[in-house]
């Protein structure tokens, strides 16, 4: 599956798209209670390991792409985008001093983005 991403609309589109599955993924299904009948200890549960997750080619190609930007635009790409916080509290959970700083490299991450994915 081949796309060209040509507006940093359709950035910003496939950014949400990118974002909520590795939320999903992250965040998983909440605190839900457990009947303890049905806990395995850890090494009959293999299922649940990070190797098992099934990932879209879509999805693969923008992670790809997202590891080789700086580590500063990872962090602010998972700030706008992954993290379940409001951005305001986001951006200071993962480092940034102000919003003007996480926003100078969330556009620097998506203006590079469109270079790459285009």
């Amino acid at each position: 599956m081949q796309t060209t991403l040509t507006t940093i609309k359709e950035i910003r589109h496939s950014l949400k798209r990118w974002g909520t599955f590795w939320k999903l993924r992250e965040c998983g299904k909440g605190f839900n209670k457990q009947n303890m009948s049905f806990v395995q200890s850890p090494k009959q549960s293999s299922h649940n390991a990070s190797d098992s997750i099934y990932e879209p080619e879509f999805i693969a190609t923008i992670t790809a792409q997202i590891q080789r930007l700086e580590p500063k635009c990872i962090q602010a790409l998972r700030a706008k985008y992954v993290a379940a916080l409001p951005y305001a509290l986001a951006i200071n959970q993962y480092g940034f001093e102000n919003k003007k700083s996480a926003d100078y490299w969330l556009h620097k991450a998506e203006r590079t983005l469109m270079t790459q994915l285009s």
